[in-house]
Order: C-alpha cells, then sequence, then structure tokens
C-alpha cells in the first residue's frame, strides 16, 4: 500500500470535490434560434400556381391542423403570416408551431371567407390564403 503525503491528499480531495461540484453545475441552455418574423407576403407566380406567398412554403393541398400529418413548421408558418399580414386575422406568434390560437385565427378566417370552419387548412382554404378572397368553387 502506498502513503499519500498530506499534501497530496489534500489535492486530490480537492479534485475529488471540485469533480463532484461539476455534476451540480449545468450550463444554461442556448436561446432556440428562432426566426419569429414573416417575409412581406407577396404576390408570387409559377407555371402552375400564382398568389400570396410569405417566404416559408408554397404548399397549396397539404392537409394542415390539429393531428394533421401535414404539420411542418415551414407550412404552420406560412399559414401564422397569411393570417396575420395578408388577412388581418392574429394567430399569435408566427413561430411554426399548430397550437389553439393558431387553429382559432383559422377558423375565424374560414367563417369570414365562408368556408367550412373546421380549423384544418386543406386545398380550399389554402387557395383562399393564396389568392387574398374568398374561395369561388
Amino acid at each position: 500500500m502506498t502513503r499519500l503525503s498530506s499534501a497530496t491528499a489534500v489535492r486530490g480531495a480537492g479534485v475529488i470535490a471540485l469533480a463532484s461540484a461539476a455534476l451540480f453545475v449545468t450550463a444554461a441552455p442556448a436561446p432556440a434560434a428562432t426566426n419569429h418574423t414573416c417575409t412581406k407576403p407577396a404576390y408570387r407566380k409559377t407555371s402552375v400556381n400564382y398568389g400570396i406567398y410569405a417566404g416559408q412554403s408554397w404548399e397549396w393541398k397539404a392537409l394542415v391542423g390539429t393531428g394533421q400529418s401535414g404539420n411542418t413548421k415551414g407550412r404552420v408558418k406560412e399559414i401564422q403570416c397569411l393570417l396575420k399580414y395578408t388577412h388581418k386575422v392574429d394567430p399569435g406568434a408566427t413561430d411554426g408551431l399548430w397550437g389553439p390560437r393558431t387553429r382559432a385565427a383559422v377558423v375565424t378566417y374560414q367563417s369570414a371567407a365562408r368556408l367550412p370552419a373546421d380549423g384544418i387548412v386543406g386545398p380550399q382554404t389554402w387557395r383562399s390564403l393564396r389568392v387574398g378572397g374568398y374561395y369561388v368553387p
């Protein structure tokens, strides 16, 4: 068995104390890089579609809403931007998250646009959001 000097024992105890203290000190998480702004919605025309575009998604047909598989941050953020800046309906933060406030804004818009107010953005609602007016079948 090796005998440690008192200086080595103190140094060793200090290393153990520092190591155990480090277990309880955690760095604050870095703030998430979120972009809560939309590009100014502008008219866009492609060979197939035309309409208002806010720079997040050029979707026209995917179902977006509670429990829908089309819920991507880009699509939801595009809906939030179009509602807020083009149609003056407030969905809350333009964060790309589908929550109760975004759903309520979609229902409000759908009612005003004389669409079925189901809170799901499908082809009819996309078209209405994009062309900036009421849906005409």
